[in-house]
């Protein structure tokens, strides 16, 4: 039993001895991070539009440089440590995004890097990951079927065809019903009268 408590005592001082020196490693680092507030993103990590830089350090963190291509671009001494990037402002072509930080005793540290290729709007094959021909044509067709599901709408109630109604109202067919509508229930019954 003593045996077991000493080997399970040595191992847990063995983890500590090295966690503590890598969570003190961890805590001493740059960590940076690229958000996407407006604009495109692709797999290929091409981009355009307008991001955020975000650097989070240790505690006593004083100032963040960021950089593009190695150059400086934004100094920043007060946190929340950002930097507004519009990839507009700079050339297209492959830059590499980075973040150095000051620490109160003037030691620097790094952040990783990332390598982002800035591509501008008639290179764009997609937006948002969808194709501009599609979104038009979406939006094309939500008008085309909001203005058949009023006249259709309207016109059903007017002949007092309650589930024609409802339907048109509820359900969203990219102007299918509505047009089925006009083909079969818009039509008035013919009456047969006496000859």
């Amino acid at each position: 039993m003593m045996k077991n408590l000493t080997y399970v005592l040595i191992i847990t001082i063995l983890l500590l001895a090295v966690s503590i020196p890598t969570a003190m490693a961890q805590s001493e680092s740059l960590q940076l991070s690229v958000s996407r507030t407006w604009g495109y993103a692709g797999f290929n990590h091409d981009i355009q539009g307008h991001f955020t830089l975000s650097a989070r350090g240790p505690a006593d963190l004083q100032s963040v440089r960021f950089l593009l291509d190695g150059e400086v671009v934004l100094e920043e001494s007060e946190p929340p440590f950002q930097f507004k990037l519009n990839t507009d402002d700079y050339e297209n072509g492959i830059h590499t995004l980075s973040a150095v930080g000051i620490l109160s005793d003037g030691t620097r540290i790094s952040s990783t890097q990332f390598t982002r290729e800035f591509v501008s709007h008639p290179n764009l094959p997609l937006i948002g990951g969808l194709g501009v021909g599609l979104i038009i044509l979406l939006v094309i067709i939500a008008i085309f079927d909001a203005v058949l599901k009023v006249i259709g709408a309207w016109k059903a109630a007017r002949r007092s065809q309650t589930a024609w109604f409802v339907c048109l109202l509820i359900f969203n067919t990219a102007g299918i019903l509505p047009i089925i509508y006009f083909l079969t229930g818009g039509k008035k019954p013919e009456t047969l009268g006496n000859a």
